[in-house]
């Protein structure tokens, strides 16, 4: 829906609140008395073969390293069952799985055998393999990797781009790490621009939803401690929690798993078996949609609306997985019955909207997107490349670089942003960031830390920038307009 206007507030109780005047025209709706003469029970035919028709798509991207044979062992364990118990209904047509390793820089340490592996993809086994034979190839490292890092952003791109997402209704993609990633700037990284803000607009692009289960074993603290220096733990759980911003961005998807790690692993891909088989189960009886009310209830809800990490700490735990998971499910059942019921919008339609659930203030109510063409998103990418570029290699310093940019342009601003030297349709938007408001004096505030920190973030959505411009997934073509005039819905989030 177009934004027509917005208003910013700031409330003592919500925050910042912005307001915004949303519309919609309805080009072919048709007359009220026609809809309203059409067989009801043609609609619900046609809904409940839709219905039927619904595939749950799952893939599993999995840290094959030493310390993760656990694991593996009982995510294999999760695909049987979920197989089996969905093949003695009938339903095993409406479950599909994938299954992506990741290891490391092979340069660094060559026994460690391959950086990333697809071992199943959707669409079934490969030619000759059986479920079983392709489950059973993934097997843990024999080698170690050269220290506690692992690339798991390049395993994770990998289920993105590589994987036949076609052939699945639901994406839900399921990492499974006990160590932190290789991130942007890391010389190991097999794309040292790739950071959590740059996977996070990649699955966007295709509608992934992106979980991430974290396994902070005491072996991860002692090693990590021993071999770098500091907890690897801590850092995991920064970049990973940034990876939150897939699906439903209100409800956390970072889970920390501790305590009894494997047990509460374990106990909550239990869970997630009964609830898709259920699901699938009450799917393909009814022929409609159904809310999963039994898990979906408002206390798991609200430890999944609080922010930050959500802590699996033993089985009575495992809940808030199913629940999260639970969520996603309904969602993508509603935009596949939306698409091919034949629902119509109004004729008309225009009224005012939070950007925040008012009844629970951290959660987002709306995602609001820019259209940008392959031409503006181009601009924009290079510009922020120019500026990263020169803070970087530190020729200049902030008042320097601020002038040189000045003297550029003819202008003349006394204490200009970074918002300047960027496109102006972006001051016309109800955005604002750190990074675009940034001046000389709040540059310098924020210490050496703090600003490489920025900049790992920015380069990380420059990243994205460049692979959303190279492929076509994700661009429209507006009516009568050249096929060069397409358009991206660019998340606002996404802006630098």
């Amino acid at each position: 829906m177009p934004v027509l206007d917005f208003v910013r507030t700031d409330t003592d109780t919500h925050g910042d609140v912005t307001i915004l005047q949303l519309a919609a025209l309805n080009r072919d709706s048709t007359d009220s008395a026609t809809a309203g003469s059409q067989p009801v029970g043609q609609d619900r035919v046609s809904v409940e073969a839709d219905a039927r028709d619904f595939k749950v798509g799952v893939a599993f991207v999995i840290d094959t390293t030493r310390s993760m044979g656990p694991y593996i062992d009982r995510a294999k364990r999760f695909v049987r069952d979920i197989s089996d118990g969905l093949a003695s209904r009938g339903l095993q047509d409406q479950f599909d799985f994938a299954l992506v390793g990741y290891r490391d820089n092979t340069d660094a340490a060559k026994d460690v055998g391959y950086l990333r592996q697809v071992f199943r993809d959707f669409g079934g086994p490969t030619e000759g393999m059986t479920l079983s034979s392709s489950i059973e190839r993934m097997q843990p490292a024999s080698a170690p990797t050269l220290n506690w890092r692992e690339d798991a952003f390049a395993g994770i791109d990998m289920a993105i781009g590589g994987l036949n997402w076609g052939a699945v209704d639901t994406r839900l993609v399921f990492l499974i790490t006990d160590a932190s990633p290789r991130s942007v700037g890391d010389d190991l990284a097999s794309d040292r621009r790739m950071g959590p803000e740059t996977i996070n607009a990649l699955a966007a692009q295709r509608n992934i939803s992106l979980f991430v289960l974290h396994m902070q074993t005491e072996e991860t603290a002692t090693v990590s401690l021993s071999s770098e220096g500091y907890d690897d733990t801590e850092r995991g759980k920064q970049l990973y929690g940034r990876m939150s911003q897939t699906g439903d961005a209100a409800i956390s998807k970072y889970f920390s798993v501790q305590g009894q790690t494997e047990q509460a692993f374990a106990d909550s891909l239990h869970l997630v078996a009964g609830l898709v088989i259920d699901q699938l189960s009450k799917l393909s009886q009814a022929g409609s949609l159904s809310r999963p009310e039994t898990i979906m209830d408002d206390p798991l809800i609200a430890a999944l609306s609080a922010g930050g990490p959500v802590v699996i700490d033993d089985s009575k735990d495992a809940p808030l997985v199913a629940a999260a998971v639970a969520g996603e499910i309904f969602r993508y059942q509603t935009e596949y019955l939306g698409a091919r019921s034949g629902v119509e919008a109004p004729d008309f339609y225009r009224a005012w909207a939070a950007d925040k659930d008012i009844s629970h203030p951290d959660r987002r109510a709306l995602s609001v997107s820019v259209f940008v063409t392959r031409e503006q998103l181009g601009d924009l990418a290079q510009r922020l490349s120019d500026i990263v570029d020169r803070l970087r290699q530190k020729e200049l310093g902030m008042g320097d670089f601020f002038s040189s940019v000045q003297a550029e342009a003819g202008s003349a601003a006394v204490d200009p942003t970074f918002g300047s030297f960027l496109p102006s349709y972006l001051e016309d938007l109800p955005y604002g960031s750190k990074f675009i408001n940034m001046t000389a004096g709040t540059w310098d505030d924020l210490g050496q830390i703090g600003r490489d920190q920025l900049l790992d973030e920015v380069e990380a959505k420059l990243a994205s920038y460049n692979r959303i411009y190279a492929t076509q997934d994700g661009w429209i073509t507006l009516d009568e307009r050249a096929l060069e005039d397409q358009v991206y819905p660019l998340p606002l989030r996404d802006l630098p």
